[in-house]
């Protein structure tokens, strides 16, 4: 087993870079990192497949925005990365998304909602589980093909979630494709129907990897949510989780009323199981946990719990990351999102149990597009339904305030879940911090039968910056499903 906090990787699947209108993405497989280039330097790169990159620069440099200083540093950092082989050729993957236009040729995280059945019925998730998979559900060939084609127009990352997905007894019958699909998959369960077996059928699968969700410490915090006796369960989850060899097994706390000054115990617990990394995020009164007043924190005590546990976190302890909660947008120099947006159909989309592929789970609409009748390339670059949210116009309130260019407004399920229209302000946007809350108008209840949220997924939580020198971004790979 790798150490603690130390992941194992698969050398034997290459990086990705995929061109697209802006520049290029690349995913660093080792790392599970999105890189997104601007253009001059995806020229580079993508000339680089036959010939040194060195060679490319010297024939272009005179029309290239990139002063030689500059250049060895990105060159220094491409072969620190292993982009760059022995001879300054490219050796990730290459594929051309160019004919997308302005819209990336695919997303950067797809989530997959495997089935609606879950054996837990949680307070706090708002997903609308029911006991057994309900009909219409995609079958093992859906999925299967579903993933082949995924990894075919080259989207890097997918999150498999439900419900439960170990629910489904065909669920190894689905992996069966990663190898060839050669995508960075991962798991949210809750962890309670892992036995030894399973989870080295999961291990032998070419699985990234493990989000195992967990709420509490001990037994009485996270039983509170999810039922007696489930923490004893989810921890025995684990450990053959992590006998078994999985790569990477997370540990993912939604942050409540409930358990917000219990986040720092979770580090020696982190460290007595030997998981890979801890991931807390807030709790969102958004799906069926509309009405679960009594959990809900606000933006201001979530960051004061949150940097509770920060500060008491061990230096030397399992790593942790902490989210504000708000989708991570892309640089605007992509120009991959509008000024007012968040990533549903823009970074980030959904599939359903059904095979409806929306932006968000938390919505769906008449003209949803459907597996089966269309590729999913098709419903990602041609669905109606998708594209409004590409075009989203917003408020004045949003337009006028500071924090704009850091949020775009928020997410669109929170601000509906809050009785305002989708283009209204998100309530845990950056600026509630600092002006009064306007009075909370009663909570719509969702509409019966509507599909709600997984568990939002993220291989891993990594700073975002602008590295100095290319103009290279780096994108935590964050996103709700």
């Amino acid at each position: 087993m790798a150490a603690v906090g130390e992941a194992t990787a698969r050398p034997d699947w290459p990086d990705l870079l995929r061109l697209e209108g802006f520049g290029a993405v690349y995913y660093h497989r080792p790392r599970a990192a999105t890189y997104l280039y601007p253009q001059h330097l995806a020229q580079l790169l993508a000339a680089a497949r036959e010939r040194s990159v060195l060679e490319v620069y010297l024939q272009q440099r005179a029309v290239l925005p990139l002063p030689e200083s500059v250049f060895a540093r990105e060159v220094a950092h491409w072969r620190r990365l292993g982009l760059l082989d022995e001879g300054y050729r490219l050796r990730a993957r290459l594929l051309d998304g160019r004919g997308a236009g302005a819209t990336l040729s695919a997303p950067l995280v797809t989530h997959v909602q495997v089935t609606g059945a879950c054996n837990l019925s949680c307070s706090h998730c708002y997903v609308p589980v029911t006991p057994r998979p309900a009909p219409g559900e995609m079958d093992t060939a859906a999925l299967r093909a579903l993933l082949l084609e995924l990894g075919a127009i080259g989207c890097p990352v997918v999150v498999l979630a439900g419900g439960e997905p170990l629910r489904r007894p065909d669920l190894f019958e689905i992996l069966e494709v990663l190898p060839r699909a050669q995508l960075d998959v991962w798991l949210c369960t809750n962890a309670t129907l892992l036995d030894r077996d399973k989870a080295e059928r999961l291990a032998a699968s070419g699985l990234r990897g493990l989000q195992v969700s967990l709420d509490g410490p001990d037994a009485a915090t996270h039983d509170f949510l999810r039922g007696p006796g489930q923490f004893a369960r989810a921890l025995r989850g684990v450990r053959h989780a992590l006998a078994a060899g999985i790569p990477e097994v997370k540990l993912r706390a939604t942050v409540t009323a409930h358990n917000k000054d219990r986040l720092a115990e979770f580090a020696p617990l982190a460290a007595e199981l030997g998981v890979h990394r801890v991931a807390f995020k807030p709790f969102d009164l958004v799906g069926v946990a509309s009405g679960a007043h009594e959990l809900y924190i606000d933006r201001r005590s979530y960051f004061e719990a949150i940097e509770r546990a920060r500060t008491a976190w061990p230096a030397d302890g399992v790593p942790a990351d902490f989210s504000d909660g708000m989708p991570t947008r892309p640089p605007d120099w992509t120009r991959l999102i509008p000024a007012f947006g968040c990533v549903g159909g823009t970074t980030s989309a959904t599939v359903l149990p059904d095979g409806r592929v929306v932006a968000c789970g938390v919505f769906t609409s008449e003209d949803d597009c459907r597996l089966g009748e269309h590729t999913f390339a098709e419903c990602w670059l041609g669905s109606r339904a998708i594209e409004r949210w590409r075009r989203l116009a917003g408020n004045a309130q949003c337009r006028s305030c500071a924090n704009f260019g850091l949020c775009g407004g928020g997410c669109r399920a929170r601000a509906v879940a809050a009785g305002r229209g989708f283009e209204d302000p998100d309530p845990w946007a950056p600026c509630s911090m600092w002006q009064p809350a306007p009075p909370a108008p009663p909570l719509r209840a969702p509409r019966p039968g509507a599909p709600a949220l997984p568990p939002p997924a993220a291989p891993s939580r990594l700073r975002a910056g602008l590295r100095a020198g290319g103009g290279a971004r780096r994108l935590p790979m964050a996103g709700r499903g």
